[in-house]
């Protein structure tokens, strides 16, 4: 993954404290912070020390949360079901996007449509993450941003797309349920939520087409579903074009 440049807007809005009884309400998990252009430039990488699953301590507030991420706090809020006023409950988890480590081709944002150059700058061609057979359709968030919704029957095999290392696995996260996050070395990182079981750990080095676990209802899904999702530098980026035969 790499690294991605934020816009601290949380230097300009007032924090809340860790809230025990607090609780979060739901939006798109998928969705953006904005739908800005972005130019490419070369810039030092950066490190982003928090883990994908950041538990909550008292104390904590989504501004220091995002400052010490290196993430917008609105697009923060966004990824975990949170609303102003972003009460936090100590023992919660969050769901932070990680910076990564090559270097970044992200520079001044200006309009929308810049997610799409990205895509050209690191050209793939994946496997499909299930079976040709299972249903599927493309799903739009708010930025016309596309992931892929399947619907298979319960326990069928989800597949690796590329190869890659396992950043994430696990269910600590309710709204994604059994969640799988892959880092490709080419600045990619895949998402695979509301699994029914998974068949990875945290660590683990998959090749594409790898089974990383079978398909269920897990977290928000209402019926048997694979959500899949693509970021690119940081950035969700379209999944289709993306693979060898789709």
């Amino acid at each position: 993954m790499s690294v991605l440049i934020w816009l601290f807007t949380t230097l300009f809005i007032t924090s809340c404290a860790v809230n025990p009884n607090g609780s979060a309400r739901h939006s798109a998990w998928y969705e953006t912070a904005d739908d800005t252009e972005i130019k490419p430039t070369v810039e030092k990488p950066k490190v982003n020390k928090c883990p994908y699953n950041y538990r909550i301590v008292p104390g904590d507030t989504l501004s220091e949360i995002a400052l010490k991420c290196q993430i917008d706090m609105v697009q923060l809020a966004k990824l975990n079901h949170l609303e102003p006023p972003y009460r936090l409950t100590a023992g919660q988890t969050l769901f932070v996007p990680q910076v990564g480590d090559a270097p970044s081709l992200l520079g001044d944002e200006e309009g929308r449509n810049g997610v799409e150059a990205l895509q050209n700058n690191a050209p793939v061609n994946w496997v499909w993450p299930m079976a040709d057979a299972v249903p599927y359709t493309y799903t739009l968030d708010s930025s016309g941003r596309t992931g892929l919704s399947f619907f298979p029957d319960i326990g069928l095999p989800v597949f690796a797309v590329d190869d890659g290392r396992v950043a994430y696995a696990g269910d600590d996260l309710p709204h994604y349920g059994n969640l799988v996050v892959l880092k490709h070395d080419n600045g990619y990182v895949t998402v695979y939520a509301y699994n029914h079981v998974l068949e990875v750990k945290k660590g683990q080095q998959v090749k594409a087409g790898d089974m990383i676990a079978r398909a269920g209802q897990s977290g928000d899904a209402q019926k048997p579903e694979l959500y899949f999702e693509v970021r690119y530098l940081g950035r969700k980026v379209n999944a289709k074009g993306l693979f060898k035969a789709h």
